[in-house]
């Protein structure tokens, strides 16, 4: 799948961000959120043997996005691709990861937190420039870095939950990442309560 069509389903998704510890735990809260209707999974690289886990999902969920995320690397950015990541995330601009991106026509996320930073991804040729942390900020942000940055692609990670997912996107979200808010004191005993948080997500933009 190429970068634009990759890129292009992500729009207006809730992209489910994966970091927990626990490998197998990883695995099946994943699968619990794309069963649950989530089409974007970001694997952090804080996930034990995380390129793995994105091989394993990528097999099992071959129309869902599985990409990678907290890509601080080239190395880990060129296993994750490797493995079949769908895109890249970093929390912050990483340049050989971005660089590496561009050159080999892979979907590519940086983060940023100033509209310099922002500017900054954005020329280095990020298709998605991440705010990171959104909770910093709050919905209102993104309208304010529209002003000058009309073309621009925001995804606001962090802080992000039913209460203002909406707003996220009624401010001009490209996208959105949800982290701790899906998987905060999941465990194998207790996955069902995912299912309840991603309906709040989906009841919340209907």
């Amino acid at each position: 799948m190429g970068k634009n069509k990759i890129k292009e389903k992500m729009r207006n998704q809730a992209i489910a961000v994966v970091r927990c510890s626990e490998f197998s735990l990883a695995e099946e809260i994943s699968k619990r959120l794309i069963a649950d209707g989530i089409k974007a999974i970001e694997i952090t690289y804080s996930v034990k043997d995380a390129g793995k886990l994105i091989e394993n999902l990528k097999k099992q969920f071959p129309d869902s996005l599985i990409g990678a995320g907290t890509v601080l690397t080239l190395d880990q950015a060129k296993e994750a691709v490797n493995y079949g990541a769908d895109f890249i995330v970093s929390p912050c601009i990483v340049d050989e990861v971005c660089d590496y991106c561009v050159k080999n026509d892979i979907c590519c996320s940086q983060g940023a937190a100033t509209p310099t930073e922002a500017y900054k991804a954005y020329k280095m040729g990020a298709d998605i420039v991440k705010i990171f942390p959104g909770s910093a900020f709050g919905p209102s942000y993104i309208k304010e870095l529209k002003g000058p940055f009309p073309f621009m692609n925001f995804m606001p990670t962090g802080g992000v939950s039913e209460k203002n997912v909406k707003e996220w996107f009624d401010n001009g979200v490209f996208a959105v990442g949800l982290g701790g808010y899906f998987t905060k004191n999941i465990t194998k005993d207790n996955l069902e309560e995912i299912d309840i948080r991603v309906k709040k997500i989906f009841d919340a933009l209907k």
